[in-house]
């Protein structure tokens, strides 16, 4: 199937004689070509990710790091442990943005907090604000002047955004930040294949939320409060009123589901 390219933003140089994206070891070839052999990795932990983890090691120094939602969950550091262990590689630790983000904008905040979170003027950063700090601190521009790719393990078929995305933007290039998507027309298959070929254990999220999960409304709250609750009693003390979410679905929603159907 081909994918159809906004051809004003694509990096001409991501697409082959054909006009068509390039894929696999033409793919690898070229970045190397452009940036060198050392990449950043933006690394989640979940199956995509560390897909391209492990498809990209034999060619190229990979730098990971990971983006903690809510710092001291129980299962990060065992988990970025494992991973490390198993690639022989440090993983850099740092907050997500959005958890500023929630924090700045009073997510599940009571009244007597809000003074102290303006007061802290929390900053606000972006993904490539994140790939040049740790381009600077590990002094990772090229003779060149050139700076790493940063790698995701973003594929087309994994929903209609990610597809939107890898067509307007290609699969390459430079936005706000330089980007990599080596897995990006990989299947579900082709990812599963290789984390069983290479006998490396999935992340502990997946045996409660079904993916590494990012957010912090119902789906993300329930099972944590269900079967890690030393966590959730950790997750209210940043947002204390995170328990209003719950009560909202398992009470008030079911009350008026119940009286809607006339019981």
């Amino acid at each position: 199937m081909r994918t159809r390219l906004n051809t004003n933003e694509v990096d001409p140089r991501s697409l082959d004689v054909a006009g068509e994206p390039l894929r696999g070891q033409a793919l690898i070839e070229r970045v190397r070509e452009i940036a060198g052999d050392t990449l950043l990795l933006s690394f989640s932990g979940g199956k995509d990710s560390l897909a391209a983890w492990l498809y990209l090691r034999p060619y190229f120094k990979i730098v990971p790091y990971y983006l903690y939602a809510v710092p001291g969950m129980s299962w990060t550091e065992p988990t970025l442990a494992y991973y490390e262990s198993y690639f022989d590689t440090r993983i850099i630790r740092m907050a997500h943005p959005l958890f500023y983000d929630w924090l700045r904008t009073f997510a599940y905040q009571p009244p007597e907090t809000l003074k102290t979170l303006i007061a802290l003027d929390l900053p606000q950063f972006d993904f490539a604000e994140i790939d040049d700090l740790i381009t600077w601190q590990l002094d990772l521009i090229d003779e060149g002047g050139q700076a790493p790719f940063c790698a995701q393990g973003k594929r087309a078929n994994d929903n209609l955004e990610r597809r939107r995305m890898i067509q307007q933007q290609g699969v390459f290039g430079q936005k706000t930040r330089r980007f990599y998507y080596p897995i990006w027309d990989w299947s579900v298959k082709q990812v599963a294949d290789i984390i069983i070929e290479n006998r490396v254990k999935l992340a502990p999220e997946y045996r409660h939320w079904g993916r590494t999960e990012i957010g912090i409304t119902y789906p993300q709250l329930k099972p944590m409060a269900e079967y890690y609750p030393d966590d959730w009693r950790r997750f209210q003390e940043w947002f204390p009123l995170a328990a209003a979410e719950l009560f909202r679905w398992d009470v008030v929603y079911e009350w008026a589901r119940q009286k809607s159907a006339g019981n």
